[in-house]
């Protein structure tokens, strides 16, 4: 803490201000106390922003979002006044280190102890991200450990970063080092951005280094750009594919805070208090502690109306932060440890699995029960026969189980996960912490060609369409360049460069190859020329309908895919996914999911949902969403509720059929462990399962065959059986 300075205000809202604990974009955050003795860190708005009319009214709406994040592992807000001169807000103070000063005091932590505070910080997402803020800077300085266990602070009240103040002097939203790929690029930052965040801090807890660290701020902002992410130093395995799993380039394909819980597999409510953490980190926050200027014993002090007096800590030592926001100190409204001395009252998170198709009752009766229609309206339960069995288990026979073809580790890898893509008949695996791409024979295994783009001096994308691959990366003095390149032999086609712009987004439909950069391109498949183009800042692209959706952060932009011309657009705030299928456009983010007709762009229907909530796919007439830990199926054209059952996770649609993946039950009927299962889209029947894929990351299909990409870089080919459907037909290959 330091001194006031001169023109520092002595008291804000009620709270006695006692010091300075920094000052930043958005104003300087004070130490604080109210007459009742509680402890908070007070922020007050620089004025600067205060005639902001529209940070302003962000500032109040995300004031009245942030009162709703009351889950473990966060700082809760205390107090505020948008409407005051200038606007403040007041959260609990913690005495404790913050992550940065952790490592970089007593050095990398063990894997263990990084595995449990990466389930503490993944709550901690799913609590700011369910009250519909996004954090924007998730960084180690902003994640304090304390007595009470980890808390994330200063979590999304309206960055000024958003302002037009601000975004007019040309500002980057967040930390470099610790930016998402479309935050470096200058983009607006939804919740993948957090997830983003969420692998780097990981991999720095762990590696005592940012992963994209390059020395100065320029080559670490193009490192993130490209996906260039170091993390030898992230040894476990486990830990590893899901850094890599929050570090993909595109946000659409990072997992959600919850998913991130199921992989993990570490109970989160281990990391209260301190002896979770190595013991030399431990004896300094509790020294830290004792040196709070907590109020004197006994002292009595008036109560401001609506200030809790209970002391929420009488179980632990009082929980603070020598520099920052977090959980109340003695005598604050929020964080009391439960009966069970966990914090914020919550019941201790028992170790979670994926239940992505999981069987429930049904599992335990027997797998034949996933013979029926799963999406049958009836939340995946299985009728029952008045003895709670259910009677169909008797004479259905169980799914068949898919064979293994061939299994093979990618190359240039590392210890990632494998995207796949398909092209031409042939298969490919690309992206990783080893960034290349490599292209395979399907029916065997064997390797066609490959590329690095570490020869070129930088990391890349890849990306497929219209029959041909697109290798995506740096040419050189800052430039990029999208190479058109023959599926079967690498040989290029074409090549187009962009020579100062970032590109975000390569997508190829309809004999067109669609460039985003700080300009959107239409070229030729074939031969690389200019159709048109458009002054456009977009940050991805959808093609189907007829239709190219441009999504710039703010609206979705239709336009015909042919022409480029605008056809309609719809305001869409920290999208999280873009669809068009069945002559629909379905807008998505966490909580809305809007659906317009491509024809005219008026809307269709909407839908209000709870966090957390994914759109995966849509396909024969359907929309597949998860929503709290259930995958749901709902009419595309209406919005009807079709059925739902037990999941999560991962959802793909590949050689038509519905490939989801979930932990099976631990009975000798299922097999135990991570399966995949292919559902006809018909009926929602279950087509055959295959039990030997762990964690799957990606899947596609060619050549009859269907591929799972697995953790630390393994392709898994599968051959579809050949059974009889219950509808007469077969469940043949793709």
């Amino acid at each position: 803490m330091e001194e006031l300075e001169r023109g520092d205000p002595r008291e804000v809202g009620g709270y006695r201000v006692l010091g300075r604990l920094g000052a930043g974009g958005m104003g300087v955050v004070y130490l604080g106390r109210s007459p009742a003795g509680t402890l908070v860190a007070v922020k007050v708005v620089s004025p600067r922003l205060v005639g902001d009319g529209r940070y302003r009214a962000r500032f109040r709406r995300e004031v009245a979002a942030a009162r709703t994040v009351t889950r473990a592992y966060t700082a809760p807000l205390v107090d505020a006044d948008p409407d005051a001169e200038p606007p403040w807000l007041a959260t609990a103070y913690l005495p404790g280190l913050s992550l940065d000063e952790a490592v970089g005091t007593f050095g990398a932590l063990p894997t263990a102890v990084v595995r449990l505070l990466a389930s503490a910080l993944a709550e901690a997402l799913a609590a700011i991200h369910g009250a519909g803020l996004v954090h924007r800077d998730f960084k180690p300085g902003n994640i304090m450990l304390t007595p009470g266990g980890p808390r994330v602070i200063d979590f999304g009240i309206a960055r000024p970063e958003d302002s037009a103040t601000l975004t007019q002097d040309g500002a980057l939203l967040g930390t470099p080092g610790f930016m998402s790929p479309e935050q470096a690029a200058g983009g607006r930052a939804g919740p993948p951005a957090d997830v983003f965040a969420l692998g780097s801090v990981l991999a720095y807890a762990t590696a005592g280094k940012a992963p994209f660290d390059a020395g100065n701020r320029i080559d670490t902002l193009q490192r993130i750009r490209r996906g260039q992410a170091d993390l030898a130093g992230v040894t476990d395995r486990r830990l590893r594919s899901v850094v890599a799993a929050c570090l993909r380039r595109d946000p659409r394909h990072r997992p959600a805070p919850d998913a991130l819980l199921d992989l993990l597999g570490e109970p989160a409510a281990s990391v209260h208090g301190t002896r979770w953490l190595p013991a030399a980190l431990a004896e300094e926050i509790d020294a830290r502690t004792a040196r709070t200027p907590w109020p004197q014993a006994g002292a009595v002090a008036p109560v401001r109306p609506g200030e809790a007096t209970a002391d929420p800590f009488a179980e632990t030592a009082a929980t603070g932060t020598t520099g920052e926001a977090g959980a109340p100190g003695p005598g604050g409204p929020r964080g009391a440890p439960g009966p069970a001395g966990t914090p914020g009252g919550g019941t201790p998170r028992t170790r979670r699995r994926a239940l992505l198709l999981g069987l429930g009752a049904a599992a335990v009766a027997g797998a034949a029960a996933l013979a029926r229609p799963l999406l049958d309206g009836s939340d995946g339960a299985p009728p029952a026969d008045g003895r709670g069995r259910d009677p169909g288990t008797r004479t259905t026979p169980p799914p068949p189980e898919a064979g293994a073809v061939w299994r093979k580790r990618a190359r240039y890898r590392g210890d990632s996960p494998t995207g796949l893509h398909t092209a031409g008949g042939v298969l490919f695996a690309h992206g990783g912490d080893r960034p290349g791409v490599q292209a395979l024979d399907p029916r065997t295994g064997d390797e066609l060609w490959r590329h690095r783009w570490d020869d070129d001096g930088g990391g890349g994308e890849f990306a497929t369409g219209d029959g041909t691959a697109y290798l995506v990366g740096p040419a050189g003095d800052g430039a990029e360049r999208v190479v058109a390149v023959d599926p079967a032999t690498g040989g290029e086609r074409w090549t187009y460069e962009e020579e100062f712009g970032f590109i975000q987004s390569v997508v190829a439909a309809g004999g067109l190859t669609y460039v985003a950069t700080d300009r959107l391109v239409a070229l030729d498949s074939r031969g690389g020329g200019e159709r048109w183009s458009h002054a456009a800042n977009v940050f991805s692209l959808t093609v189907g309908s007829g239709l190219l959706l441009a999504d710039d952060g703010e609206e979705v932009t239709a336009l015909g895919a042919a022409d480029g011309k605008r056809r309609w657009s719809h305001p869409a705030e920290d999208t999280t996914a873009v669809l068009a299928a069945d002559g629909l456009v379905f807008v998505c983010d966490a909580f809305l999911h809007l659906v317009v007709r491509t024809a005219d762009g008026r809307t269709a229907w909407k839908r209000q949902l709870d966090y957390p909530s994914t759109v995966h796919a849509a396909a024969g007439g359907l929309l597949y969403v998860e929503q709290k830990r259930r995958l749901q199926a709902w009419r595309a054209a209406t919005g009807d509720h079709v059925g739902s059952f037990p999941g999560q996770g991962f959802v793909a649609l590949a050689g038509g059929a519905v490939h989801v993946r979930g932990s099976g039950t631990e009975d000798a009927a299922t097999g135990g462990g991570e399966r995949l299962y292919a559902l006809d889209p018909a009926d929602r029947s279950v087509l055959w399962t295959y039990g030997g894929a762990e964690y799957v990351h990606d899947l596609t299909a060619t050549a009859g065959l269907v591929f799972a990409g697995l953790p630390d870089g393994y392709v898994q080919a599968l051959r579809p059986p050949t059974a009889r459907r219950p509808n007469g037909g077969t469940s043949g290959a793709p």
